[in-house]
């Protein structure tokens, strides 16, 4: 798509994005925007600092800023797991909230007065979202367009009247609005008619390049698959449960958990209280690069998530589409915006969300059924790549970008 006389230049604010090569953290950012460079539009990063990263780099194509917020050692609001997640399990953490909202307020500023953007893409309506609106506010009609993508986290929680009254006022400034499924669209109308510049245009996922079966591995037949941050809404508790009820059974069975998270120490220490240690191994998080090859091996890919205790639960699941990308028969929880990947018992098999027992009875059910494994699993990848490459990603959103600053 020809963007050239439209559209020259984006800067993305956002609070996920790898710190440097080969960093586990969700790259869905990263890739967004380095397509949209592909399409000869200059796209800048600002992203919180963390140890170890460079405060100002090209990455991709992209000029990537890191804003310093404290000293190197305390700047742990952002990354690996999460602010929410994060917060949740450091208290001490809220103490560094205003110095990283008034820290990227400064960046914002900076930025857009040394540059000529045409477009803010804000990932996260809290705070990216609030702080893009807030600085429109002081350029007034010099200020970049605003387009604001919601990943769920930010919609689903944060419920007291205060913060709805907040989301509300960011998503009636922002000139377009993103949400990555149908269910967030729902939300987000029941709390402002903004039909008109609200669209769902999910992340995606390299299901042509990187996402699919590797060749010359044959499946597992007793290795149930975990990929996620080791967070609350990811329900690995539930997975936990549902593995001691199916062990004395299965004694052969094995969960790898891959992933890293705030909550992986209480998840290893119920693994002894279960008496399951034998049958779950911790492997840490992967790079992008290092997982087809582990989703083409195992005999499933279980998604066990929840609502969680803060109202958060999952914006999408991209981890089924890769699990489904390579291949994989999926087992998930039938959370609403779930529905947009999953048909149960077509490509995929749904169970009650927190319910181990029902889980525990999908996994048996798949492992003593190699042929309706393989039958889902193979519907699985033309389902989702047909709806989640990044080819499609992307051209739903240079629409967006187009109708916003045309």
């Amino acid at each position: 798509m020809d963007t050239s006389n439209r559209i020259k230049s984006i800067l993305v604010l956002t609070s996920t994005f790898p710190r440097w090569a080969n960093d586990t953290d969700p790259p869905f950012v990263m890739e967004l925007s380095r397509r949209l460079v592909k399409e000869n539009i200059k796209v800048d990063i600002l992203a919180p600092h963390a140890k170890g990263a460079k405060q100002k780099e090209i990455m991709r194509g992209m000029t990537v800023y890191r804003y310093r917020y404290f000293i190197d050692k305390w700047e742990q609001l952002a990354y690996a797991g999460g602010i929410l997640a994060n917060l949740k399990k450091n208290k001490f953490l809220y103490f560094l909230v205003p110095f990283f909202l008034i820290s990227q307020t400064i960046a914002i500023l900076k930025l857009i007065k040394n540059n000529n953007y045409d477009l803010i893409h804000a990932h996260w309506l809290i705070p990216q979202g609030l702080l893009a609106v807030l600085v429109s506010r002081l350029f007034d009609k010099d200020c970049p367009k605003i387009l604001c993508t919601s990943h769920g986290g930010d919609l689903f929680a944060f419920q007291s009247s205060l913060f709805l009254k907040v989301k509300k006022s960011i998503l009636n400034h922002c000139d377009g609005v993103t949400v990555v499924s149908n269910y967030m669209r729902d939300i987000c109308l029941q709390i402002i008619n903004i039909d008109e510049k609200l669209h769902v245009c999910p992340m995606g996922v390299d299901l042509v390049s990187t996402f699919k079966p590797v060749e010359k591995i044959e499946r597992d037949d007793n290795t149930i698959l975990f990929v996620g941050r080791l967070v609350e809404k990811k329900g690995v508790v539930i997975l936990l449960d549902a593995i001691k009820i199916l062990a004395q059974e299965y004694p052969d069975i094995e969960l790898l958990i891959i992933g890293d998270g705030p909550e992986r120490d209480k998840l290893e220490e119920r693994c002894e209280v279960l008496n399951i240690t034998d049958s779950v191994k911790f492997k840490g998080a992967l790079n992008q690069e290092q997982l087809p090859e582990i989703y083409s091996q195992a005999t499933m890919a279980v998604i066990p998530s929840i609502i969680d205790s803060r109202n958060d639960q999952e914006g999408l699941g991209l981890v089924a589409i890769e699990a489904m990308g390579c291949g994989a028969a999926v087992i998930i929880s039938a959370l609403p915006a779930v529905l947009d990947i999953v048909e149960d018992g077509v490509n995929g098999i749904l169970v009650q969300p927190g319910n181990a027992k029902d889980l525990a009875e999908a996994i048996k059910n798949l492992l003593v059924d190699k042929n309706t494994r393989e039958i889902i699993a193979s519907r699985a990848r033309q389902s989702v790549i047909e709806k989640f490459d990044w080819q499609v990603a992307v051209k739903k959103y240079l629409t967006v970008i187009e109708s916003i600053c045309e």
